[in-house]
């Protein structure tokens, strides 16, 4: 009995944790401006090995981007400030404004980004 009730609140606490609101790739890639995180997501999406490219890492730089949190990706704490998108020409493209750790300020596509937000409330 121990046994099972054991299981069932691992089982939840687990399920409660990924429905937490969090990146969902070490590629996340985060910008200071909404044009070019939307830029970045079309071009290099969730592959590493693209953005893992010195010449690649340059061009996000000069474009104010980054992958700021390497692999602590899914352990920082990310609020919602506000969500949209932004037109390219191949299509529209989902970004949000997002406070991680309750300092940092970026944009960022929102397919980066899995479980359900908290509202950031300026401190």
């Amino acid at each position: 009995m121990r046994l099972t009730i054991l299981a069932v609140a691992l089982f939840a606490s687990r399920a409660l944790a990924s429905d937490a609101c969090h990146f969902n790739t070490p590629n996340t890639i985060v910008c200071t401006d909404p044009q070019n995180a939307a830029t970045a997501f079309y071009n290099y999406g969730k592959n590493i090995a693209l953005t893992n490219q010195s010449y690649n890492r340059a061009l996000l730089q000069q474009a104010g981007c980054g992958r700021a949190y390497g692999s602590r990706y899914a352990t920082v704490h990310v609020e919602l400030i506000k969500r949209g998108r932004v037109a390219l020409p191949t299509g529209w493209v989902g970004v949000s404004v997002v406070s991680v750790d309750g300092k940092d300020l970026y944009y960022v596509a929102s397919d980066y980004i899995s479980g359900e937000c908290e509202r950031y409330k300026p401190k």
